[in-house]
């Protein structure tokens, strides 16, 4: 999982100072921390707010990176503990959407977003429940695509042990409450 020479030359134009490199880094990294955000982040967790304090501690701690070369690696840590301290405020404030049943009359497709809105929640609840080390494997294979050598890569353990973690996860994933009954309603509402 190696950096392209675009990706090294934009974290070089980071340091240095260049016009520009910053909006560079934000708009080629934002996209992995949004889905690692989501994947990883559960209930009452706002992905942009994740992602805004990961870049400003990417910012302000690039500096002391040795290795451009793991940079991906570094940047998935520092989104792991920002999104422990998300998380922790997020059950200290469980607050619920409000509103929802004013707006639906504001836009014909509202009902479409409020339901997908819905489906993301039960999906994200149903992860809550898998063990953190192992939700981290399933959002970057499962959800991301990555292959477990490249899991593996990005979270600094052994291949073995990223499908491990991946068996469990699915295990766990599939015995949580409510998953039967989402997968069946999400199967009957493709075909339907």
């Amino acid at each position: 999982m190696a950096l392209t020479p675009e990706d090294l030359a934009v974290l070089q134009g980071v340091l240095a100072e260049r016009a520009h490199a910053r909006a560079a880094m934000v708009r080629r990294w934002l996209k992995p921390v949004l889905r690692w955000a989501r994947g990883l982040g559960g209930p009452g967790v706002d992905p942009e707010d994740v992602a805004h304090d990961v870049f400003v501690v990417v910012l302000t701690k690039l500096h002391a990176l040795r290795d451009l070369g793991a940079f991906e690696p570094w940047l998935f840590g520092i989104t792991r503990r920002v999104l422990k301290t998300h998380r922790r405020r997020a059950r200290k404030w469980q607050w619920g959407w409000f509103g929802a049943e004013e707006l639906a009359d504001e836009s014909p497709g509202l009902d479409r977003v409020l339901a997908d809105r819905q489906v993301a929640e039960r999906v994200q609840a149903a992860l809550a429940r898998v063990p953190e080390r192992q939700r981290e494997v399933l959002t970057l294979c499962d959800l991301e695509g990555r292959t477990a050598q490249q899991a593996a890569e990005l979270l600094g353990v052994s291949v073995g042990t990223v499908k491990s973690r991946l068996r469990l996860g699915r295990q766990r994933l599939r015995r949580a409450p409510g998953v039967r009954l989402l997968l069946a309603e999400l199967s009957q509402a493709e075909a339907g």
